[in-house]
């Protein structure tokens, strides 16, 4: 396939900022991992509707409920079903209570092959998206229609072939039956617009536990991206093939969908939500100094359970693996070096996240730069200009362009990091978004942050407008960095590593200088 502290106020909206931007990642791991999931029964007769209801939990507490019908579609020949599933997930952060509804429509083959989707979802601040695509034949691409926050955009996604589609429940068990072994399966996100290949391995039976309290024997199948086989997830499939529960570890807990009644469904959308804040923050074994006079800070991040992916280094970070669950993590000032950092041609160009071309854009980036030239007193210019100009935004879901941006001038730390990357380009001056996690000690850890990189003498150099603090003045851990390509269909993967961290890791502070 081809194809982000002087006075007290200061420091309450410091820790705001930084959490604000986690908590929309976690939102969107958790709402991905539900709305990917649908428990759909097989291939029905001719005409036959078929309406199932499906209770969502997190460590057995109740957070939300699917809705799903499917049927074939008369006189389709070749046969071919149409599903449709609305789900609802009902989360807290900061002590607001928010509700993400998502309703998606798909035309498939039988066996699975994704012909037409249409995706609606919007959040309980009023984020929208909207977003179908179809399968044309000929070209050999889907081509995809869209509309977020008040921008309309089309497109063609390439493919080798067809993809196959997102509801797996309703071709997944038969092909892991036929299959009866390892096999891999291009599958398309609607939420992401992407597509990716899903490893589905089929296992050894499990008991499973009904509502009734009777016991069946359960066929398990598990499926995950070839690309991160730690993101699994496990179906547990009836004779029947249809789909009795399905499981992910989300969060350092269980999240859950299992087929039930109605009355069971609706009501788990009426109970309790899903805390966010209890989840989101990686804890440390004592405070930070905020300083920024620091020369150097010693960190040992572990995991509880599973592996520890690869963090990377870079001239402010050095990474020493301990073991397979533990790093120590030096971070410091950086230091001259004879050995410049590689820099590709993505970090200067236009892309539809950063389109240069755009006249809001580019006066902005003049009016910040004031006729300076020196690049680490332009960046730092532009950092205050951003920092100033743009308003803490509402609780979204969406990560936005910086056009759309320049637009609203309101945004959580990914807008912010979007927007300051663009203005830095605009001056020409190599820029990237990282994302990883960044120190409060307001809640006592570390929570997910995204901020930028700007190549200065050879050298990545950080700068974050979001918290309104001079580079060197903020503890950050990078885990990732992107150059904000054409091809990267949404800002979720930059905060897949952060989301792997949630609920398995700590962090304790060596050295403190």
């Amino acid at each position: 396939m081809k194809r982000r502290l002087n006075n007290a106020r200061t420091t309450d909206i410091h820790r705001i900022k930084l959490s604000a931007c986690f908590h929309r990642l976690v939102l969107w791991g958790v709402a991905a991992v539900a709305i990917l999931f649908l428990a759909c029964p097989e291939a029905l007769a001719q005409s036959d509707i078929r309406e199932s209801f499906y209770r969502i939990t997190f460590d057995d507490k109740p957070v939300g409920y699917e809705h799903v019908k499917v049927h074939t579609i008369d006189g389709r020949q070749p046969p071919a079903l149409a599903c449709f599933r609305k789900t609802q997930l009902t989360l807290k952060r900061l002590g607001q209570n928010l509700t993400l509804q998502a309703s998606l429509w798909t035309e498939q083959t039988t066996d699975g092959q994704l012909l037409k989707f249409s995706l609606q979802r919007s959040d309980g601040n009023g984020s929208s998206l909207q977003r179908s695509g179809e399968f044309m034949r000929q070209e050999g691409v889907y081509h995809i229609r869209e509309y977020q926050t008040g921008s309309r955009r089309e497109y063609d996604l390439q493919s080798d072939g067809i993809f196959y589609s997102p509801i797996f429940s309703t071709w997944l068990p038969a092909h892991a039956l036929a299959a009866n072994g390892r096999s891999g399966v291009p599958v398309l996100f609607p939420e992401t617009a992407g597509a990716s290949e899903i490893i589905v391995e089929k296992k050894q039976p499990r008991r499973f536990q009904r509502e009734d309290r009777t016991f069946i024997n359960a066929t398990r199948v598990l499926f995950y991206p070839r690309a991160d086989p730690t993101m699994s997830t496990t179906l547990l499939v009836s004779d029947d093939l249809s789909v009795l529960r399905q499981e992910k570890i989300q969060l350092g807990g269980v999240l859950a969908i299992s087929l039930t009644t109605a009355e069971s469904a609706l009501g788990a959308a009426a109970s309790k939500s899903l805390d966010l804040d209890s989840q989101a923050i990686i804890p440390i074994d004592g405070q930070i100094a905020a300083s920024a006079t620091r020369e150097r800070l010693i960190l040992e991040l572990s995991v509880s359970k599973g592996f520890l992916n690869t963090i990377p280094s870079s001239s402010f970070q050095q990474v020493d693996v301990l073991n397979d669950r533990s790093v120590r993590i030096t971070l410091s000032r950086p230091k001259p070096t004879d050995q410049p950092a590689g820099v590709s041609r993505n970090a200067f160009r236009s892309t539809r996240w950063m389109p240069l071309d755009d006249p809001v854009l580019q006066r902005f980036a003049a009016i910040a730069a004031g006729g300076e030239t020196n690049p680490l007193v332009v960046c730092r210019r532009l950092e205050a200009f951003v920092n100033a100009k743009l308003n803490r935004s509402a609780f979204s879901t969406e990560i936005l362009s910086a056009d759309q941006v320049a637009k609203t001038l309101r945004g959580d730390c990914t807008e912010h990091a979007v927007f300051l990357a663009t203005l830095m380009r605009l001056n020409g001056i190599p820029s990237r978004v990282a994302s990883g996690l960044a120190h409060t000690n307001q809640q006592f850890g570390f929570s997910g942050h995204m901020w930028v990189e700007a190549l200065i003498d050879g050298q990545w150099f950080p700068f974050d407008s979001t918290t309104g603090l001079e580079g060197f003045g903020t503890t950050r851990i990078k885990l990732a960095d992107s150059e904000m390509p054409d091809t990267l269909a949404s800002g979720v993967s930059l905060f897949l590593p952060v989301l792997d961290l949630a609920g398995r890791a700590e962090i304790r502070v060596i050295l403190d200088r």
